[in-house]
């Protein structure tokens, strides 16, 4: 869950990056491509949980489980994410499509001043990206509980274990020495 809080800032980071390409399309296209990336590993965690890896060693989530129904809502918020991401990235390119020119020139700095695509990376981005945030917030909070629970889990067998094992000693003493007694 952690990665997927750094994939979702990066990502963030990258989209940006992408509004805010003066006029060098290449630039645009590697920010582009970056988000796309960490887009991509957002997603495949999501589905490493829901549906485990036996590389890895992890189990799928129970069906209809709280914590499915935590990745089924966070892929919901990426999805509006992308939402988002798509129409920043698609009025970007179009605004870079007409410019020739590297540097700043005054289709550059129009393009830069263009109140959608401000509005949708200062204001839109950032109100999606949020939402994402705190959905991983709250699969970090659940994974936490998670694992304190297992934690408590493995002190009780830990503790059953010694018990049984101290028992069994006493048995045998008891048994060894009424053996003993038996054997005189």
């Amino acid at each position: 869950a952690l990665q997927m809080k750094l994939a979702l800032q990066e990502s963030r980071v990258h989209l940006l990056e992408a509004a805010m390409v003066r006029s060098d399309l290449n630039e645009f296209e590697l920010s582009r491509g970056a988000y796309l990336e960490k887009r991509e590993l957002l997603s495949s965690d999501c589905d490493v949980i829901l549906k485990g890896n036996a590389k890895l060693g992890i189990e799928a989530a129970a069906k209809g489980s709280e914590l499915e129904n935590r990745i089924y809502a966070l892929k919901q918020g990426l999805t509006e994410f992308d939402m988002v991401a798509e129409k920043l990235l698609t009025s970007k390119a179009e605004q870079l499509k007409g410019l020739k020119v590297v540097g700043t020139n005054q289709a550059a700095i129009k393009a830069l001043s263009d109140e959608q695509l401000n509005r949708l990376a200062r204001v839109d981005l950032i109100k999606a990206s949020d939402r994402v945030t705190v959905k991983v917030d709250d699969l970090l909070v659940m994974a936490g509980s998670l694992m304190t629970r297992a934690g408590q889990e493995v002190f009780a067998i830990q503790k059953g274990v010694k018990t049984a094992f101290t028992m069994v000693i006493i048995v045998v003493l008891l048994l060894g020495v009424t053996v003993g007694l038996f054997a005189i």
